[in-house]
């Protein structure tokens, strides 16, 4: 199908261009009926700079799509995007296999995610993240899709862009679910937040950024404000003061809560502190703005989401939440030092 389709396109280029289309019009592609992992083991000398791939990974038959070979390339490779030639006859430092990328709509699985946790377990979080940080560090805005499955562990993923002293405005990332049709049950693409200890999505000074059509699934059951019944909480009363005053462990205080989203949680005086992240409490970094969740359900988590936790930058501009669903969920919302 794939050697049909760019023959239909070269036949339309004849069409447009004449018998004889200009050099610099054509391209000469290769379909290899292998995964990314076999097109970086060939020596690129010995292939054609286009290449069309079927999956990223092998047996999967998902993600895939076209490939160049940029021969005075040394850009970082991410995983995504950008590698470099793994051939033994390959010895130059130079020289990218660089994903085209053919339009602002990205599937997660162009990144290696699966979406068969806990089958694997490894993938899906580092590919969503891959393809946050390209976006984010390009300035190009972008609409991220997940296609129906299980994704997991979802933990931490960051929507933000520092120099390691501030931050940097992060505009139009869009993470969206494949939009449920009449046929399909809504919460089939699922984003499994199996960290107690940690958030699902981070946004730190955003603009134009949503998250759509996602069921956030957490770790652990809370009932009302009584005990956590299971797992890291057992025996730690959930009350709202206990959650004001940050008076128990991280991810049962408003700092560094369980949640599906945290909005702009980041400070240089935040006294609870996600583990891992230390690095990102840089300052007030400024607030975000025009925030949506949206037709999103969140499952077994201290709260569905918290916003400016530590009241920082001043609040997050322009907030819309529409159609979301709390199941099971401790409180139903968090904001700054509010619930």
């Amino acid at each position: 199908m794939k050697r049909f389709l760019l023959f239909l396109l070269f036949m339309a280029s004849l069409a447009v261009n004449g018998a004889n289309p200009a050099p610099a019009l054509m391209r000469t592609f290769s379909s290899l009926d292998q995964p990314v992992t076999g097109l970086l083991k060939y020596n690129p000398n010995n292939i054609n700079t286009h290449v069309v791939v079927n999956s990223y990974w092998e047996g999967v038959g998902k993600g895939g799509g076209e490939f160049e070979w940029v021969p005075t390339s040394t850009d970082a490779t991410n995983r995504f995007s950008c590698f470099k030639s793994q051939s033994s006859d390959w010895t130059s430092g130079t020289g990218r296999w660089k994903l085209v990328i053919l339009s602002s709509e990205i599937d997660i699985t162009q990144a290696g995610a699966r979406g068969d946790y806990p089958t694997t377990s490894t993938e899906d979080n580092l590919a969503l993240q891959n393809i946050i940080d390209t976006l984010a560090q390009s300035g190009s805005p972008g609409d991220i899709t997940a296609l129906p499955g299980n994704y997991g562990p979802m933990t931490n993923l960051i929507i933000a862009k520092t120099d390691g002293v501030s931050y940097s405005t992060v505009s139009g990332i869009r993470i969206r679910g494949v939009t449920p049709s009449s046929s399909t049950a809504p919460g089939q693409v699922k984003f499994i937040v199996s960290n107690g200890s940690a958030a699902g999505i981070i946004l730190q000074n955003t603009k134009d950024c949503s998250v759509k059509n996602i069921n956030f699934v957490g770790v652990n059951s809370f009932f009302g404000e009584g005990k956590a019944d299971e797992g890291n909480f057992a025996g730690t009363f959930l009350n709202i003061e206990n959650f004001k005053s940050s008076v128990n462990t991280v991810s049962t205080n408003r700092y560094a809560p369980h949640v599906g989203i945290a909005i702009d949680p980041f400070s240089s005086s935040t006294p609870t502190q996600y583990p891992g992240l230390a690095a990102w409490y840089l300052g007030s970094g400024g607030a975000s703005e025009n925030v949506t969740i949206e037709n999103c359900s969140f499952t077994d988590l201290v709260a569905p989401w918290v916003v400016t936790p530590s009241d920082n930058g001043g609040g997050v501009h322009h907030f819309c939440a529409d159609n979301n669903k709390s199941l099971q969920c401790t409180y139903g919302m968090a904001f700054g030092t509010s619930l």
